[in-house]
C-alpha cells in the first residue's frame, strides 16, 4: 500500500462560532475514529453546538479540518455508556483531552468505508501522532471510549465491500509509518535467540499489577514492535499465561472473542 502526501483543507474560520469550548492547558492524549453515521454522506463541517470532528475525511478521500485541536474541544466522544461492549477507555479519553476525526460513510447492505476515506484517514493519523506526539496505542475507536457502534465498519468488522478491519487499519497505519519489512526483520531476530525457560501443560491465568500501564509486545524483547491492537494493558487486566521466556518475558493469550484474541508478549514481572 502506497499513500501519498494529502492536502488538509482548513475551514476552521467558517466553523469558529459552533465551537463550544477551548481546550485550555488540557494536553492531547487521544486520537479518536469516529463515522458521519448517515449513509452516503460526507459534512466537512461541525453540527450546530460543536458536534462532529476536529477533522472530517469525505468519502473521496479530502480532508478537512474544522476546528483546530490546539484551542478547540468538540463534542464527539462524550456522554454515558451506549452498550455493553468496548468502553475500555471510559472517562479516561474525553473531549478535553482527544482529538475527533469523522469519516463520510457508504451504505448498501451495511456500512463501509471507501478505500480513499481509509488511506487519507492513515494518513492523517500520522501525521497528528507526529505534531501531538501521540503514539499508536492512544488511535482508539468512539467504540473503545462509550460502546456506541461507531465507526461501525471497524466495531463489526466483516470487510464490508471495501472496508478494512479495525486490526487492519491499525497494521496499515504502523506500516505506513515503519514499513512492515523492517518491523518482522526485528522479530525474526529476536525469535533466533529467544529461548523458552517454562512451557506450562495449561495457560495460568494471570492479571496485570499495578502500573501504569504494561506494553504488550510483537515477540519477547523490548526491542519487539508494540502489538498494533492490544499496545496496553491496564492494571487489573486478565490475561492466560502460555509460557515464559528466559530473560523475563512471558507468552500470554489476550482477549476471549469477537475476533479479537491474539498472542501478545509482556514483560513477566508485572503479572500476578
Amino acid at each position: 500500500m502506497s499513500i501519498g502526501p494529502r492536502t488538509i483543507h482548513d475551514i476552521t474560520a467558517q466553523n469558529l462560532s459552533q465551537v463550544p469550548a477551548s481546550r485550555g492547558q488540557t494536553a492531547i492524549q487521544w486520537i479518536v475514529i469516529h463515522y458521519l453515521g448517515v449513509p452516503n454522506a460526507d459534512n466537512p463541517n461541525l453540527y450546530g453546538g460543536g458536534y462532529g470532528g476536529h477533522y472530517n475525511i469525505t468519502r473521496d478521500g479530502t480532508i478537512y479540518k474544522a476546528a483546530d485541536p490546539r484551542t478547540a474541544v468538540v463534542w464527539q466522544c462524550g456522554g454515558g455508556l451506549q452498550g455493553s461492549g468496548g468502553h475500555r477507555y471510559f472517562n479516561i479519553c474525553t473531549n478535553y483531552n482527544s482529538i475527533g476525526i469523522e469519516n463520510g460513510v457508504s451504505y448498501d447492505s451495511d456500512w463501509y468505508f471507501t478505500t480513499e476515506t481509509q488511506e487519507s484517514l492513515v494518513y492523517l493519523v500520522s501525521t497528528l501522532m507526529d505534531e501531538y506526539g501521540i503514539d499508536i496505542n492512544h488511535v482508539i475507536r468512539h467504540y473503545d471510549v462509550t460502546g456506541k457502534r461507531c465507526p461501525a465498519p471497524y466495531v463489526a468488522n466483516n470487510r464490508h465491500n471495501t472496508s478494512w478491519t479495525w486490526d487492519e487499519f491499525l497494521l496499515n497505519l504502523a506500516n505506513y509509518r515503519n514499513p512492515q519489512e523492517d518491523e518482522d526483520k526485528v522479530i525474526k531476530d529476536i525469535f533466533k535467540t529467544a529461548r523458552i525457560k517454562k512451557m506450562y501443560a495449561k495457560p495460568k491465568y494471570r492479571t496485570v499489577k499495578q502500573c501504569d500501564c504494561l506494553n504488550v509486545r510483537m515477540a519477547p524483547d523490548q526491542s519487539a514492535p508494540i502489538h498494533p491492537y492490544w499496545g496496553k494493558l491496564m492494571p487489573g487486566n486478565g490475561v492466560q499465561e502460555i509460557c515464559k521466556f528466559e530473560g523475563g518475558w512471558s507468552c500470554v493469550y489476550i482477549g476471549a472473542g469477537a475476533g479479537t484474541g491474539t498472542i501478545g508478549y509482556v514483560a513477566s514481572s508485572y503479572l500476578q
